[in-house]
C-alpha cells in the first residue's frame, strides 16, 4: 500500500508541478517525468491493475467528450489515414525488426516482438509463451514508450502545432452527477471487456460510454476537470513506474540498440503521419500523435491534453493495436523466414 499512495503522491505532484511549468500535455508528462525520474533512482512505486484501469476508464470518457454529432461524417475522410496507418504499423515493425537482427544481432523473434508498437502486454505474454528474451523485449519497449511520452509533446510545441479541437467546442463541463455514473459504467464495461481479451478495453468503454451521451445530447461539454487531472496523473505514473523494472546493466547493454529503433520509427511515422495529415486535410500535429508508435492509453492521452481531435487519434490508436494483435503471432512465427 505504501508504494502505491507513493507513486499516487508522485504522479499528482508531477502532474501539478507540469502545469505551474506550463509543460506541454502538463499533467501527463510532469507526472511521467517525476515518477519515472524517481523508478530509475529505485524508490518502490506500484500502481495496481484496478487503479490503472480506471484511470484509462476516464481517459476514455474524457476522449468520449469530444465525440459530437459530425462523428459519422468525420469517419468519411479518414479511410485514407487508417489505411496509411495500417501500412504504418508493418512498416515500423519490419525496418526496426531487420535493424536489430543485421545492425545489433538480436535474435529476429525477439526483435520481432520488441518492435511491436504499443503492444507492451501482449507481447510479454507472446513471449512468456515462445520462451524468448523477456528482459531485452521489455527494455526496447519501455524506452520507445518512456521515449515517445516525454519527447513528443516539446517537439510539437516547438515546431508550432497546437491543437485547436477544444477551442471550438462548448465550455460547460458534465456535472459529476453524471459523470460519475458514466465512469462507473465504463469501468465495469472495461473489466468485463478485458476478461473477455478486448484490446484497451477500458479506454473504448469509457470512449463508448461517454460518446453515446454527447452524440444523443444526454450531456454536453468536457468531462470534469479533477477527473481529467487524476486520470492523467496515474496514466504518467504508469508509465513512469516501468523504468523501475528495468536494470542499469540492460540499459548499458541496449541503449544503442533502443536509440537507433526508437529514432526509426519515430521517424516513420513522422513521414506517414505527414502523407495522412494531406490526405484527410488535418493538422500534422494530430496526424503525428495517432501514428505514434506508443502505449495506445498514453498517445490517446497525449492527444487529449494536446487539444487534438480525440475521435481521430483514439480511433487510429485502438486500430493500430487490433492490427498489431492480428499480425504479431504471424511475423513471430515466420521471424526467421522472412528476415
Amino acid at each position: 500500500m505504501t508504494r502505491v499512495l507513493l507513486a499516487c503522491a508522485l504522479g499528482l505532484a508531477g502532474a501539478l508541478l507540469g502545469m505551474a511549468a506550463g509543460l506541454p500535455a502538463p499533467a501527463l508528462l510532469g507526472s511521467t517525468l517525476l515518477v519515472g525520474a524517481a523508478s530509475i533512482a529505485r524508490v518502490p512505486l506500484a500502481v495496481p491493475d484496478g487503479l490503472r484501469n480506471l484511470a484509462f476508464a476516464t481517459i476514455g470518457c474524457s476522449l468520449g467528450s469530444g465525440i459530437t454529432p459530425h462523428f459519422v461524417d468525420d469517419l468519411a475522410r479518414w479511410p485514407a489515414s487508417l489505411a496509411l496507418l495500417a501500412l504504418a504499423v508493418v512498416t515500423i515493425m519490419v525496418v526496426s525488426t531487420l535493424i536489430l537482427v543485421k545492425g545489433f544481432g538480436q535474435e529476429p523473434e525477439d526483435a520481432v516482438l520488441a518492435t511491436a508498437p504499443g503492444a507492451l502486454s501482449y507481447a510479454l505474454a507472446l513471449a512468456v509463451s515462445r520462451r524468448r528474451d523477456l528482459q531485452s523485449i521489455m527494455v526496447f519497449q519501455t524506452l520507445r514508450l518512456m521515449a515517445i511520452t516525454l519527447t513528443l509533446p516539446p517537439v510539437l510545441q516547438l515546431v508550432g502545432e497546437p491543437g485547436q479541437f477544444w477551442s471550438g467546442l462548448s465550455d460547460a463541463v458534465v456535472p459529476y452527477a453524471a459523470a460519475l455514473p458514466t465512469l462507473a459504467v465504463a469501468f465495469a464495461a472495461g473489466t468485463l471487456g478485458a476478461r473477455r481479451g478486448m484490446p484497451a478495453a477500458h479506454l473504448l468503454a469509457g470512449m463508448l460510454a461517454s460518446g453515446a451521451l454527447h452524440v444523443t445530447g444526454v450531456v454536453e461539454g468536457r468531462f470534469p476537470p479533477l477527473l481529467m487531472l487524476c486520470g492523467f496523473a496515474v496514466t504518467g505514473a504508469v508509465v513512469g513506474v516501468r523504468f523501475g523494472k528495468i536494470t542499469f546493466a540492460d540499459l548499458r547493454r541496449l541503449a544503442g540498440a533502443s536509440a537507433t529503433v526508437i529514432a526509426t520509427s519515430v521517424t516513420l511515422s513522422a513521414l506517414f503521419a505527414l502523407a495522412a495529415a494531406r490526405a484527410a486535410h488535418i493538422p500534422f500535429g494530430q496526424a503525428w500523435v495517432a501514428f505514434a508508435p506508443g502505449g495506445v492509453e498514453a498517445m490517446a492521452a497525449m492527444g487529449l491534453a494536446l487539444g487534438y481531435d480525440p475521435a481521430f487519434v483514439a480511433t487510429h490508436h485502438l486500430l493500430r493495436i487490433v492490427l498489431v494483435i492480428l499480425i504479431l503471432p504471424l511475423l513471430v512465427a515466420r521471424a526467421r523466414r522472412w528476415i
